[in-house]
């Protein structure tokens, strides 16, 4: 953002030897840039990508900067909302950069252009922008919340705040002077106050994570059942238990949904696909009879062969695809 903005205020497109030094820093910068985004472009190519009408309904609105956990913002007639649309920057942010921009200058400029795209962007492919990142930004179509893009606006935010709380105590002086830099301190603690945090008690380990751990293959996991796209909180507790062992897992949007109907010939092959080595089912996460109508079908696929089992999980292995082998 700061590039095209510094661009046209500099008229830099119009002298060719500034041109070729912003190609040159553009090109280190995506260097250096590239091994973080790597993994995001591996997900992608992997089928850990989403598609644009799945970003719809995480993407943020007007009304989403609007919402608060804060008691003191609800108390005023602010709204709560889910996790993701809590995006209400807090009224002393928004008081110091409209101070901020009641005399602009060339950084509040900037920040004014950065805050505005990235609120732009958050609203999702509806808006627009968003689309336009999603099919040309490396890994953005790996990023599961357009509204998270807000993590930007606050950042604007914070820097024009940050400039006008520069200009108010550069007027002050002596005992006035600390009254307000503790004052302006303190208040953002106050006004973002949304305590108690509720906690939910975590579920004990399964034993089958240890035998899990003495495998000494670091190969891809899937646990059963894998929760649908719009559940997917429901996984934090694999996510948990996988620390007793340390393998990857493998779970997202698509491959719920190519799983949707396992066992199958789809859903085999995309295990295979992503270098799934265990299936772990856990049999009580069903309801009623379901889990051990399940470990059947499990049984019945040649593809898998029955490994371990404890009380309340089976363990299989994915085996190659040449293999005939069937359950025990």
């Amino acid at each position: 953002m700061a590039v095209p903005y510094e661009a046209i205020r500099t008229g830099v497109f119009r002298r060719p030897r500034r041109l070729l030094g912003l190609g040159l820093a553009l090109t280190l910068s995506a260097l250096a840039y590239f091994p973080l985004a790597l993994p995001y472009i591996r997900r992608s190519q992997e089928g850990f990508g989403r598609s644009l009408e799945r970003m719809v309904r995480p993407s943020a609105d007007m009304k989403s900067y609007l919402r608060t956990r804060g008691h003191l913002h609800q108390a005023v007639g602010l709204k709560p909302a889910g996790a993701e649309e809590n995006l209400f920057p807090g009224f002393l942010a928004l008081g110091l950069a409209a101070i901020a921009l009641l005399q602009p200058s060339r950084l509040s400029g900037l920040y004014l252009a950065v805050g505005a795209a990235a609120v732009w962007a958050s609203m999702g492919p509806a808006a627009g922008l968003y689309s336009f990142l999603f099919r040309f930004g490396p890994g953005v179509s790996a990023l599961r919340v357009p509204a998270r893009f807000g993590i930007y606006v606050l950042f604007a935010l914070s820097v024009l705040a940050g400039l006008a709380t520069a200009k108010v105590l550069g007027r002050l002086r002596g005992r006035q002077r600390s009254l307000v830099a503790t004052a302006l301190a303190l208040f953002p603690l106050v006004e973002s106050f949304g305590g108690p945090i509720v906690y939910d008690r975590a579920p004990g380990l399964p034993s089958v994570y240890g035998w899990l751990a003495a495998r000494p293959e670091p190969a891809p996991v899937v646990e059963l059942p894998m929760p649908a796209c719009d559940e997917f909180r429901r996984n934090a507790v694999y996510m948990l238990w996988s620390t007793a062992h340390f393998k990857p897992l493998a779970f997202s949007c698509q491959l719920a949904a190519e799983l949707e109907r396992f066992p199958d010939e789809a859903g085999m092959n995309a295990l295979r696909r992503l270098g799934v080595r265990w299936v772990i089912l856990h049999r009580n996460l069903y309801l009623r009879a379901r889990g051990e109508q399940m470990e059947r079908a499990l049984n019945r696929e040649r593809g898998l062969k029955q490994v371990h089992r404890t009380d309340y999980e089976t363990v299989y292995e994915v085996t190659p695809q040449s293999s005939r082998a069937g359950g025990p």
